[in-house]
């Protein structure tokens, strides 16, 4: 039996004993520099345990830190609440918004102090059609909101998933320009809405991208692609009950 030494432990560059010209750079640490994260999570149509659950939001952040007063922290609550309500970011009403949290985030992602600054328990539906109607799309189906910044390459861009996106699909396959654009302004809206907070200009909170190569990238712009999206996590959650046909087979 062949015999190898185990491989090394240290965290810097090493040599793989198996391919000793490869060299595998040392695993690279998230640090994420100070900014408060929003985020709104409830559940998608179904009934008692078989609803699935959705979350999504935005980060905020100033030059230098972050405000944490009670007052903007709730006046930015509502901003996301309206904008999920809004019959224009074209979210299904089954779509419902159960908790939304604000937190302050550590260099490596967690919330500092292990709790949200702020938790709110709520009850707020998309603004499209009725709870308990037929869904427009299955549970899985999500819409990307891509953000924007002037920082170059993937650490400069951002995206959040709207559930059940309550937006007809054209033959083509993909989603009318007309309704994309429309949420998009909504998005904008959002943004301008949170961004506009106490404050001198240059040092008042913004939406941000948050990139745990330590950058907080202000956002500058929305793009929104016509074709929908597949959360596959939420379709494995699916329960599913196969139904067999009443009618025999004939021999």
């Amino acid at each position: 039996m062949l015999s190898l030494s185990s491989p090394p432990t240290a965290t810097g560059p090493f040599t793989d004993p198996l391919r000793s010209h490869v060299t595998t750079p040392a695993r690279r640490t998230p640090t994420y520099r100070p900014h408060l994260r929003f985020t709104l999570s409830g559940t998608l149509g179904g009934v008692g345990s078989a609803f699935e659950v959705f979350s999504y939001g935005l980060c905020m952040a100033q030059p230098d830190g972050f405000q944490q007063d009670a007052d903007f922290i709730n006046d930015a609550m509502n901003d996301l609440l309206a904008f999920h309500s809004r019959p224009a970011s074209a979210i299904q009403a089954n779509a419902r918004v159960r908790k939304i949290t604000c937190a302050a985030i550590n260099p490596d992602g967690s919330w500092t102090g292990g709790k949200p600054l702020l938790e709110r328990v709520v009850d707020v539906a998309g603004g499209v059609g009725s709870a308990g109607s037929n869904l427009v799309h299955p549970p899985q189906i999500a819409w990307a909101m891509s953000l924007m910044t002037a920082t170059p390459g993937a650490r400069g861009r951002g995206r959040f998933y709207l559930p059940l996106p309550a937006v007809p699909v054209l033959p083509t396959g993909l989603v009318g320009t007309t309704q994309t654009q429309e949420t998009a302004t909504s998005v904008v809206t959002l943004i301008n809405a949170l961004n506009n907070s106490p404050g001198v200009d240059t040092n008042r909170m913004h939406v941000v991208v948050a990139s745990s190569y330590g950058l907080n990238s202000v956002v500058t712009g929305v793009r929104v692609g016509q074709v929908l999206d597949t959360i596959r996590t939420r379709r494995n959650a699916l329960l599913e009950a196969y139904v067999q046909s009443a009618t025999a087979v004939a021999p």
